[in-house]
């Protein structure tokens, strides 16, 4: 897997290690103008390369990780300067966005305190750039549009109860609450539902909420405000560690129900509207 590219990095690293602590806009864009390249064998892109996989009792905590090590000359040694575990930070954040690797410096400039900023943050500054994976609203048989409106159509709804999607993206879900008797929160239309209020009672927090770093703090104020909450959500996202289960046991709700649903029902795109590749099942799951 000879790619001239990734030779041109390593050297330019090779000769700026170990004093060159920075992690500039140039590598970052070239590492991952890489990944993209190598997306679909990056496991085996790694290999060929000859960069250690972490496997001897230790875990990379990124699949960016190692190839970050191996550029900085750590292989399996320490990280003290911290400056791989920067760079596979910022280099995770970018993959949940649709930002070209090219466009990543802009992305940098334009951000305060710069890489950094981006990295310390897990992103949270730059919610315009984060977990852009938003429900299609077309009214073909596989949109998720209709697949909202089911959802919606199983859930004992009262007459008099008040609901809300709480990451609107182009409005699946929006679209099929009550009229009358819902509201919205999209952080890239200036309404932040962490923060938002809605001034009354809220009976159901029905949403796709961000798969992002910020999944958990979405959960947790649902769960707060919502007599029953909603997600069309990953299983590995919703229920995956203990304190995910503990945001909603301390809140007071129980697991009601899980629906399993195949990728191609649910249908989810990207911000530029292609398809999000992904495979196996989402969940959509209740909370009482």
């Amino acid at each position: 897997m000879h790619d001239p590219e990734w030779d041109a990095l390593v050297q330019s690293f090779r000769e700026r290690n170990p004093v060159d602590r920075r992690q500039t806009a140039r590598d970052l864009a070239a590492i991952a103008s890489v990944y993209k390249r190598h997306e679909h064998h990056w496991l085996e892109f790694n290999e060929a390369q000859g960069i250690a996989s972490l496997e001897l009792g230790r875990k990379a905590v990124s699949e960016f990780h190692p190839v970050c090590r191996h550029l900085c000359g750590l292989g399996l040694a320490g990280d003290e300067t911290g400056r791989a575990s920067v760079l596979a930070g910022f280099l995770d954040i970018w993959k949940t966005t649709d930002i070209a690797p090219k466009e990543i410096p802009a992305w940098i400039a334009g951000a305060k305190g710069g890489t950094r900023g981006i990295y310390d943050s897990g992103g949270r500054r730059f919610p315009d750039l984060i977990g852009k994976v938003l429900t299609d609203r077309d009214s073909n048989v596989h949109s998720c549009g209709l697949l909202a409106s089911r959802i919606l159509a199983s859930l004992p709804i009262e007459s008099n109860d008040f609901c809300v999607d709480a990451c609107r993206g182009r409005g699946a879900f929006f679209n099929a609450l009550p009229e009358g008797r819902r509201d919205w929160c999209e952080i890239r239309e200036g309404r932040d539902f962490l923060t938002y209020e809605f001034g009354r009672n809220i009976n159901w927090v029905i949403t796709n909420p961000a798969w992002s770093r910020v999944y958990g703090e979405i959960a947790k104020r649902a769960f707060a405000l919502a007599d029953h909450v909603v997600f069309l959500v990953r299983l590995d996202v919703a229920l995956n560690s203990y304190n995910r289960h503990k945001a909603w046991r301390e809140a007071g709700h129980q697991l009601r129900e899980i629906h399993i649903i195949p990728w191609k029902l649910a249908n989810f795109v990207k911000e530029d509207a292609t398809p999000k590749q992904l495979e196996g099942f989402c969940l959509a799951i209740v909370w009482w």
